[in-house]
């Protein structure tokens, strides 16, 4: 069985903004650095490589003609890229004359979802990215 994960992060938190977005795609397959399950509160948690993310809302259900617009980029690269943004941030703090600036996960990007397709139905997974150290 063939299962797909996508992460895909839009700046501003609105649907109608997909244009404006970075897709991640993961392949469920990996198990071994893959996994998702639901906490004691309730809230389905994904963890893609050492990464760690948890759902914020209930899951909605995506027909395939919306999710063949998501151009979709792999974890490495999501990471290279949030690696950017934070410098990025961090130096306009330091502009602003902060000395020391951290930028922790859930302000690197506004918005994250994660999307899954099992069978031939995709669940889209609104989710904030976790500061973790996993090993």
């Amino acid at each position: 069985m063939f299962f797909l994960i996508l992460i895909y992060i839009i700046i501003p938190c609105d649907d109608t903004a997909q244009n404006d977005g970075m897709h991640l795609i993961y392949n469920e397959d990996h198990s071994n650095i893959q996994r998702k399950y639901v906490d004691s509160e309730g809230r389905i948690n994904f963890y893609i490589n050492k990464e760690h993310f948890i759902s914020l809302k209930k899951e909605e259900n995506l027909c395939d003609s919306e999710m063949n617009k998501i151009v979709a980029v792999d974890i490495n690269a999501f990471i290279n890229i949030a690696v950017k943004k934070r410098q990025k941030k961090i130096e306009e703090d330091e502009k602003k004359g902060n000395t020391i600036s951290i930028v922790p996960n859930d302000r690197v990007f506004d918005c994250i979802f994660i999307y899954k397709k099992k069978n031939n139905t995709w669940m889209k997974y609104p989710v904030q990215w976790v500061d973790e150290i996993i090993n």
